[in-house]
């Protein structure tokens, strides 16, 4: 109850634990930490999160966001993690009730990253409102316009809009404390990437690439990553027989129709390219299960940095690398 009372997570607890190790009887994740220049480990408790952040101080239920999220998102959102994670073959598949659930985990992490916090100023209500909002309402009754939240609207229809691929990788990925990182190249978003555990990650789309799929005529902005792995869900529908032209999937819907996900197995080098985009847009911490395997994106990072573009430095990296090995020996 102390916990709740006090920290509250904007990256999911649940997700830190997968990038956890234990220490004693304490799950600890590794942290980089730009500003101190320093390599660390932190009790997954108290990183990631701020004092009350979502607590509606003037409402009757002073703990209503907290309570939503873990009711409405989080806890569903672990077991389908926990399922993918035991998942030894090549593909994956969920219910569209499931799906609903992970479009609204990654609506929600757009929204409640300290970076998106910090973007509402004095209107913190605003923003809670908002995230409230969207835990409270039906993905479908999302992308229908509102007035009063319009935000939530635009964010809901690209979601809608876009595409989930799944990439696994036998390296290790990295966390930072918006809890997803962009590909953006020439101001277009070719996809966000959600790393949720150090092997599994989430690569949200653009519609865009989707057309391509469909008519292989026009590529969007080159993704080194895309260009490699790229595929659509195969889909089971429940009401199939009433399905003649794409209207009629969304008209005929059914909580239960499937998807089934290519699980892409990437290269070490799409791994640390993935990882230098979670580097370059973070506030001041990484987030790591073992920090030795951060070295390689690490270094490409700091050789695609000299070429422009890097909103932070990592050059305190190799020293502070050695002095937490060091004391980890101690």
């Amino acid at each position: 109850m102390g916990e709740a009372k006090t920290n509250q997570h904007f990256v999911q607890k649940a997700v830190l634990k997968k990038f956890s190790h234990k220490s004693g009887n304490q799950d600890v994740i590794t942290i980089v930490d730009i500003k101190q220049r320093k390599i660390y480990d932190r009790n997954i408790k108290n990183v990631f999160c701020l004092p009350k952040m979502y607590d509606m101080e003037n409402s009757a239920d002073v703990k209503i966001i907290e309570n939503k999220l873990k009711e409405e998102i989080e806890d569903p959102m672990s077991n389908i993690i926990n399922r993918l994670e035991q998942c030894c073959y090549t593909e994956f598949t969920i219910t569209r009730e499931e799906l609903e659930t992970i479009k609204k985990y990654i609506l929600i992490q757009l929204y409640r990253n300290k970076r998106n916090q910090l973007n509402y100023g004095n209107e913190t209500d605003k923003w809670k409102h908002e995230i409230l909002y969207i835990l409270q309402t039906p993905f479908d009754e999302l992308l229908k316009p509102s007035n009063q939240f319009l935000g939530v609207f635009s964010f809901a229809l690209d979601m809608h809009c876009s595409f989930m691929m799944i990439v696994r990788t036998r390296g290790e990925f990295c966390v930072n404390e918006m809890g997803y990182a962009t590909e953006n190249v020439c101001g277009f978003d070719n996809y966000v990437f959600f790393p949720f555990s150090p092997h599994y990650a989430i690569l949200q789309v653009s519609n865009a690439w989707k057309q391509y799929i469909y008519d292989r005529l026009t590529l969007p902005n080159p993704s080194p990553v895309l260009t490699k792995y790229l595929a659509l869900p195969m889909t089971c529908y429940v009401n199939r027989a009433k399905i003649n032209i794409d209207r009629d999937i969304w008209n005929n819907r059914d909580k239960n129709d499937e998807y089934t996900y290519q699980i892409f197995d990437i290269s070490n080098d799409d791994t640390c390219l993935l990882n230098t985009l979670t580097l370059n847009e973070t506030l001041r911490i990484i987030g790591v299960h073992d920090a030795n395997e951060l070295s390689d994106s690490i270094r490409e990072f700091q050789k695609r940095a000299k070429c422009g573009g890097a909103k932070l430095n990592y050059d305190f990296f190799d020293e502070a690398l050695k002095q937490y090995n060091k004391n980890k020996r101690l």
